[in-house]
């Protein structure tokens, strides 16, 4: 019979839990997220600390499952800790980061629901973010990434590389190679050769 901890005791222990976040092996951190889940919407639960924690995690590949619980987490988070949501929805933009379609379909939709125009951080990470977006992700966030201001900026900053072939520089000019004009040079050049050490 497993013996399951009360939230008090979750609640007593939450830092030493939050610690196993930076455990490199995935199924510490996963169990970690979980063990959390039941005591999130607690008053005495650390809550910006757990966000804190949680900013290592996002950009991991080896914790797909992780993210996923706590992307559910942070839909739960945004009606209970509504003075944190723009600390909410940074993290889960980053779920950007991730190359699976289905975390950042989950993300887009979290982002579409709770996203203000006054979220500037947020937004810019969105930005930032808009190359790793996979399928037609980026079109949900459309009117977040069409900004006129964003283009040219981005247009003015690229600047176009020209490649020159690099001139050897001889380091002595009795030392350049001179090729052969005549058959009777190019033997000489050989019997040269041959003889030579």
């Amino acid at each position: 019979v497993a013996i399951e901890p009360t939230s008090t005791e979750l609640l007593q222990l939450q830092d030493s839990i939050f610690l196993l976040l930076h455990s490199e092996y995935s199924a510490t951190v996963n169990y970690a997220i979980e063990t959390v889940k039941p005591i999130m919407n607690d008053a005495d639960f650390h809550f910006t600390e757990y966000l804190t924690w949680l900013e290592a995690v996002m950009p991991r590949a080896d914790v797909k499952s992780g993210i996923k619980m706590i992307l559910q987490q942070m839909i739960a988070a945004l009606k209970y800790y509504p003075e944190h949501q723009e600390t909410i929805l940074n993290l889960v933009a980053d779920t950007f980061l991730q190359t699976d379609f289905d975390l950042q379909e989950r993300a887009v939709k979290i982002l579409v629901k709770n996203l203000k125009s006054e979220h500037h951080l947020v937004i810019d990470k969105i930005r930032m973010y808009q190359d790793n977006m996979i399928g037609g992700i980026a079109v949900l966030l459309k009117s977040y990434l069409n900004d006129e201001n964003v283009m040219e900026s981005k247009v003015q900053s690229q600047q176009e590389y020209i490649y020159t072939i690099p001139q050897p520089d001889y380091l002595k000019s009795e030392n350049k190679i001179q090729l052969p004009q005549t058959w009777q040079e190019l033997l000489f050049f050989m019997g040269e050769t041959i003889q030579s050490n």
